[in-house]
Formats: C-alpha cells, structure tokens, sequence
C-alpha cells in the first residue's frame, strides 16, 4: 500500500540567543490510508515539533536542518507558503494542543468555523452555515444553532475542544494531526473526545496522527505506536505488540508509570522514571537514555544503538547485534555519558 505521509531522516533544532537544541534526531516513520499513528513520549521529547513541522507551522526559532516530509506526492518541505496552504486545513487539519487559547475569543464560534470553508471548499454564507451546523452536530454539540452563534468564553473545557476538531475536520481532511487532544480536561472529558475522534476517523476515512504524552490514550484507537524520547526513536511498531510486550527499557518504564487498579480496586504504586530528559545540542556518539535507563551497558555510554529494522523496532543495545554484555555499575555509566557529551 502508499504510504500518505512519509518522514524521512527529520532533523529540527531550536535556537534561542547562543543555545542550540536538537528537539528532533533522525526521525522516519510513514502513515497510511485510513491508518491512525501514535507518537508518545515525554513533555520535551519532540512531538509537537515534529508534528507542526509537517505543517510548516514551527516558530522562527527553529528550522528543518535535515530531511524529508512527503505527503501524497507533494514534496512538503520545498513548497511555498501559498501552495502550502492549500494543503492546511484542507488536505491535512490539525487539532492544537489548548482549547483555552486556540480559539479567538473576540469572534463568534460560527465565524471561525466558516473560516475555514471559506478559503478552502465554498463561498456562499447560506451553504457555510447549514456545513458549520453539520459538523457542530458531528462532533456531538448539542443544539448547534445556537453555539454557532456564541463565543469561546461561554463554552466549557470539553466544548471548546470539540469546536477544534470541528474546525480540524470541517473540509474534510485526508490527514488529522491531532496535538495533546485532551491536555487540561478531566478524565471523563478526555474519554469522549478520544472516542469522537476515533469515530470522525473511521466516518471521514481519514488518517490521523495522534500525539500524547498518555500512554492509556491509544491502546484502544491507534493502529501503530512511535515511542520518542530526546528527539529520537526510540522503538515503534503495532500497538498491540508494543503493549504486550515493549521491548525498549523507556517504553516498559512509561508502561509502568501509568496508574492501574488490582484486583480489590487499590491503585497500584506508581512506578516514576527517575531522572531528566538531556537537552541534546549537537549530535551524540551515545546512547540518550543510558543515564536513566536500568538496563544500561559499558558500550550504550560509547556509542549510539541504530533503530532495528523488523515488525517492532527498536533503538536499544539489548537488540542490536553490535552490542557488549558487560555492564557496569550506575556510577560507571554516568560517568562515561558525561565524559561523552563534553
């Protein structure tokens, strides 16, 4: 099968007066028809720059130093801001991160849902309106007359975020890039919004690209998983497979820190990844985790594993041929990261 969209050897840094920061490493990965992706990892590892690099939507303090972004034949990457924005909203709908500050709260819900009709699939006010109150209803806002014509204030948390994704999905994408879609709303909230979208996917055959820093989020609506941390890849494949068995000690300990209930209905102890992400700023001869990582070995502080190339791979010396089983202690480890990153 195509691929949709296919990301190749991605490279993002962030420059900010004399500091450099590598916020995405090499990153491929490819989204099929009517396929919904997962990227998971920490707050910082580089999801959602990786995600408004492919709309070409990243701040004038970072620039693509390195790769490709294809989507459906259209090299993204080297297009103008004009053709590119034929494609935003049109062929590839984003749903940001906060539903508290994407809308524009001087203008009517109606008006910023009819925005995006009118620069992409009709001009007529009439016909604007009876879509915007289809999709108002698509998304499970009742009466959709009259939140047509409020504004943002009026709305709840969880409104506020159906309203984005009928803005993301109004023109009826083939793409949805979907950014920390339940960030701020509370669990019952939060359940909801994933099954909508989940739904809308399946009813607009579309594909959509889900980032979260929620492991629980996407064992029951995403198809493949790409775990990322400090930039990178750090293991991806079917959901499931990653799920039921993670290979990659980053993934088991994200696996971990997630709240579940025993038998007796007790939360279990919550189980923390000591430590921090690295702010990488030049490229490393190492591996990123190796200071946090419980399985860690002489050779991960000497050099990078590459990403395995089977049905789950996987960035980890445990499954890479090249590695040595000698390990040393904690300390020995630390060490040895620190002397390499100078």
């Amino acid at each position: 099968m195509k691929y949709l969209l296919n990301v190749k050897n991605l490279s993002v840094e962030f420059n900010r007066r004399d500091d450099r920061i590598l916020a995405v490493r090499d990153v491929s990965f490819e989204v099929f028809p009517n396929e919904t992706v997962a990227i998971v990892g920490e707050s910082g590892c580089g999801k959602s720059a990786l995600a408004k690099s492919i709309l070409g939507l990243l701040p004038e303090t970072a620039k693509i130093i390195n790769g490709s972004i294809s989507y459906d034949d259209n090299d993204l990457l080297s297009l103008k801001e004009i053709s590119l924005r034929s494609i935003r909203g049109k062929e590839i709908g984003m749903v940001f991160q906060d539903p508290f500050l994407s809308l524009n709260p001087t203008m009517k819900i109606g008006q910023q849902i009819c925005e995006a009709l009118f620069a992409h699939r009709v001009s007529s006010v009439k016909y604007a309106k009876s879509i915007c109150y289809k999709i108002l209803s698509e998304v499970r806002i009742k009466n959709p007359e009259a939140v047509f014509e409020m504004y943002p204030h009026q709305l709840s948390g969880g409104m506020k975020q159906r309203i984005l994704i009928a803005i993301a999905v109004v023109c009826k994408p083939k793409l949805l890039i979907a950014d920390e879609p339940t960030t701020a709303l509370d669990v019952t909230v939060q359940t909801q919004i994933l099954k909508l979208l989940k739904d809308l996917q399946k009813g607009y055959n579309m594909s959509m690209l889900l980032i979260t820093h929620d492991m629980t989020v996407v064992a029951d609506i995403c198809d493949k998983m790409i775990v990322m941390y400090a930039g990178e890849i750090v293991e991806m494949g079917k959901t499931q497979d990653i799920i039921n068995s993670p290979k990659h000690p980053y993934t088991r300990m994200l696996l971990d820190s997630v709240p579940t209930l025993d038998k007796h209905k007790v939360f279990n102890r919550l189980k923390p990844i000591d430590g921090f992400l690295p702010i990488i700023d030049s490229p490393i001869s190492y591996c990123s985790f190796a200071q946090r990582c419980p399985s860690a070995m002489q050779i991960c502080a000497r050099k990078r594993p590459n990403l395995t190339k089977d049905k789950q791979c996987t960035r980890c010396w445990l499954y890479d041929k090249r590695k040595s089983s000698k390990k040393p202690d904690g300390s020995q480890i630390t060490q040895e990261v620190v002397q390499a990153g100078k």
